[in-house]
Formats: C-alpha cells, structure tokens, sequence
C-alpha cells in the first residue's frame, strides 16, 4: 500500500489547542472512511493499490465532508465555538 500523510492545523477554541487530526479521525469513521492519526496534526491514507477512480473520488469526497464538518465545528457560533 501507498500511504498518504495530510499534515493538518491545530486550532484554538476557547483559547485551547485542538488539533484537526484528532476531530477529523472519528469523523471521517462515521461517514465508512477509516483514516488513523500518526501525530499530533497528521493523519495518513492507505488506500490499496488496486483502486478504481471512483473509488478515489468516494473517498476523497467522504474526506471532503468529515473536513468540513469539523472545520464547521471549530468556527465561531458552531459545536466548539
């Protein structure tokens, strides 16, 4: 397998630090998408190397949306702010 590492942002809610890494984890499970944390801010991919293009492009939308929904979480007014 190839892996993938995304380096992502720590943010401050509430003027504590909270890295992405560790929000986007469980929701990119919750959406079928297992992704695991190998840092404080980087989580890694590891798609097999048999993969079609739709599948890549299903994954990275379940990405997309368990990014979003956490990013939405950490702005002003949202589940963290």
């Amino acid at each position: 397998m190839a892996s993938v590492a995304l380096p992502l942002t720590t943010v401050a809610v509430l003027d504590t630090p909270v890295s992405l890494a560790g929000a986007v984890v469980p929701a990119a499970l919750a959406r079928g998408l297992v992704v695991n944390r190998t840092a404080g801010s980087v989580i890694r991919l590891l798609p097999p190397y048999v993969i079609t293009e739709a599948e890549i492009a299903e994954g990275l939308a379940l990405l997309e949306a368990a990014l979003s929904d956490v990013l939405r979480a950490d702005a002003p007014g949202g589940a963290h702010g």
